[in-house]
């Protein structure tokens, strides 16, 4: 994950349209909490 950014740096200087979408989206973030919650909950049951 950490290597990303850097990933992505070096292929945009043979992609335009990769440099362009990162010049573009340099300052954006996506830091947030997730309000996901799960489909279902774990019910303990007892065995007969």
């Amino acid at each position: 994950v950490g290597e990303g950014p850097e990933i992505l740096r070096n292929a945009a200087t043979t992609c335009g349209p990769l440099k362009a979408a990162l010049d573009l989206w340099k300052d954006i973030t996506f830091d947030y909490t997730s309000t996901d919650t799960p489909d279902f909950v774990e019910v303990a049951t007892g065995s007969n």
